[in-house]
This record gives C-alpha cells, sequence and structure tokens, in this order.
C-alpha cells in the first residue's frame, strides 16, 4: 500500500491536508486542483512507495483558450511573454528525455527540467525563439 505524503505548492507553502471532500471539489470546480507526480521524491521514498499529492487553486486562466486566454492572460502583468519564454525553454532542450536525479536537490526529476533550470546558458537563444512565438487568439 504506497504511503500518501500531502505537499504544498511549489513555491514553499506549508502542507494542506487532503479529504476526499477535497477531491470531489477540485473535480468539479475549475478553481481548485490535485495532482500527484513521482517526481521531487528522493530515492528512498520512491522505493518504499510514498505517493505525493500537490492540492492548489487553480490559476484563474485555467480551461480558457483562443482569445479569451490572451484576454486572461493581459491582467495577470507579464503572463504572455513568461509563457512564451517558458515555450521557448522547454524547445530549446526539445529531445531531453529520461529522468534522473537533480543534483542541487537529490530527488527525482525529468531529465528536460534539470536541463531547463540551466536555460540561461542559452538566454540569447532562448529569447530570439520567444519573440517569434504567436499563442492562438494573440
Amino acid at each position: 500500500m504506497p504511503k500518501l505524503v500531502v505537499v504544498g505548492r511549489a513555491r514553499g507553502n506549508p502542507p494542506e491536508p487532503v479529504s476526499i471532500w477535497d477531491i470531489f471539489e477540485a473535480r468539479n470546480n475549475p478553481n481548485r486542483r490535485i495532482t500527484t507526480s513521482p517526481f521531487g521524491l528522493t530515492p528512498e521514498q520512491l522505493k518504499a512507495g510514498v505517493k505525493v499529492y500537490y492540492p492548489s487553486k487553480a490559476v484563474p486562466w485555467k480551461g480558457k483558450k483562443g482569445a479569451k486566454f490572451v484576454d486572461e492572460a493581459r491582467k495577470h502583468g507579464n503572463l504572455l511573454a513568461g509563457l512564451k519564454k517558458a515555450i521557448a525553454i522547454s524547445k530549446a532542450y526539445a529531445g531531453v528525455t529520461g529522468v534522473d536525479i537533480d543534483p542541487e536537490t537529490g530527488r527525482y526529476m525529468p531529465k528536460k527540467a534539470i536541463m531547463q533550470k540551466k536555460w540561461r546558458e542559452k538566454a540569447s537563444e532562448i529569447e530570439r525563439t520567444a519573440e517569434t512565438i504567436k499563442l492562438p487568439g494573440e
């Protein structure tokens, strides 16, 4: 039987308990979500069968597409520019696959995510790519 570990959001917020009602609320409410991931565990936790759930509030633009997304994104500062940069960073490391232990944290992570932490090494290429990205509805 897997052990359950509930953690806070990635920004270091304290853990939130998850109940069956939270799961139903997340399923039926576009403003809530609960995700699970094998990443972020130490090798020992992974071997022990620990399962991690990440409860959080969904972003305001969840589920919005095209022009509706662009309209909502414009209400949140540099969201569009940040999204374009994130897409460009992802493209810069396209083809990197597999899983490895992050040397900074000692936890399992996708290799691509570990490489993406070093995006500044390809900053000029990434900035050029980001400038060319057009989002649907933009």
